[in-house]
């Protein structure tokens, strides 16, 4: 029992969404989650706005999502607080599905790399803000960037990247919009999953 106790559920936001989108790849459910268009006086579509980054086409659609969200996503609602950082999910979510039912209506849509980059961005930010950009962030950074580039060119993988691309300017706006002096404080009461003990900012 008190091994089990030496567990912390750290990152509360993070954690939940990387096990909810891996019930929903082992259920079988991604498909039904997937956002296309439809019509604009659908609601369904407009639920799925918030449900397709819960869905992957398979694992390693998954795992290269959630190897990136794992790393990056706690270090970000650690300092910003998990309810902003749901809030910036949601945000990203909601104007990535848009753009693309707008400008590619006949492309479903699903998995979480916009949010992933969304979080790349963020955290890059944060870092700044705080006077230390490490190497091995910035080397993430930039291969990462130059994949979708390359892909974008070159290859038509059914990976769309210009969710990826939405997840970068909504990051920058995040960025943008939360000053420094409000990034721990905008939300001040505490979620009861939340760490209290003293941590050092990451």
């Amino acid at each position: 029992m008190n091994f089990i106790k030496k567990f912390s559920y750290n990152s509360p936001v993070i954690i939940s969404f990387f096990i909810l989108s891996l019930v929903v790849l082992i259920s079988g459910m991604s498909s039904f989650l997937t956002l296309r268009f439809s019509s604009f006086s659908d609601i369904n579509m407009y639920l799925k706005l918030l449900t397709y980054p819960f869905a992957h086409a398979n694992f390693n659609h998954f795992i290269n999502n959630f190897l990136l969200i794992l790393v990056v996503g706690p270090g970000v609602e650690e300092r910003y607080g998990s309810k902003l950082l749901l809030i910036m999910i949601m945000i990203t979510s909601i104007m990535t599905g848009f753009c693309n039912i707008v400008f590619f209506s006949g492309t479903g849509l699903l998995g979480a790399s916009g949010i992933a980059f969304m979080l790349i961005v963020v955290s890059s930010y944060t870092n700044v803000r705080k006077g230390a950009i490490p190497i091995t962030f910035i080397l993430v950074l930039f291969l990462y960037v130059g994949r979708e580039i390359f892909n974008a060119i070159s290859i038509n993988d059914g990976v769309s990247q210009f969710a990826h691309i939405m997840g970068g300017i909504m990051g920058a706006v995040f960025c943008f919009l939360i000053p420094k002096s409000k990034s721990n404080s905008f939300f001040k009461k505490k979620s009861r999953f939340e760490n209290t003990e003293p941590m050092n900012k990451v």
